[in-house]
């Protein structure tokens, strides 16, 4: 009881010091369990994953759209999503980004780095053969399972969530 008492100061800065250090923790990073093998062979099943909220800029959640950005996701970065599809979060890669170059090779086809992916008319129309700004194209590592830009078409920049920064 005495070694409480003497060390009482010490005892609750390193209290404060913890739970700072989690709150910052809590809001600059997420934490998710992979369901579903869309990301196989690079991630597997039921490992951990560290999603880097801000790595892009700040996101609003409830409006579900950027209020600041600092920084574009580059090709090939793994990154979390919202599914357009089943509105679910999903772990992806950056196929293709604004100002790629592409194919168109049927009315709402393209073909870019020698993948087939749906793509919305009005973008088509425009003629620029160029994926747009601010909109990417995501794929799975596992292309037999994944659903992802294949199927869907280009995202906004708005749909991804952050960077995933560690998995283990």
């Amino acid at each position: 009881m005495r070694i409480f008492k003497a060390h009482k100061y010490e005892l609750a800065s390193i209290l404060a010091a913890c739970l700072f250090l989690i709150t910052l923790i809590k809001l600059f990073l997420s934490f998710y369990i992979v369901k579903g093998e869309s990301m196989t062979p690079t991630i597997f099943e039921k490992n951990w994953i560290v999603n880097h909220k801000f790595a892009y800029g700040i996101r609003l959640e409830k409006r579900q759209k950027y209020l600041l950005l600092w920084k574009n996701p580059k090709k090939n970065e793994i990154v979390l999503i919202a599914d357009p599809i089943t509105n679910k979060i999903a772990i992806k890669k950056i196929f293709a980004i604004p100002g790629e170059k592409f194919k168109q090779i049927e009315k709402n086809k393209i073909c870019i780095h020698d993948l087939n992916f749906k793509i919305d008319e009005n973008i088509l129309k425009k003629n620029t053969k160029k994926i747009p700004e601010d909109h990417y194209l995501v794929i799975g590592e596992n292309k037999q399972l994944s659903l992802d830009s294949r199927d869907y078409g280009l995202i906004k920049i708005d749909n991804i969530l952050g960077k995933i920064i560690y998995y283990f």
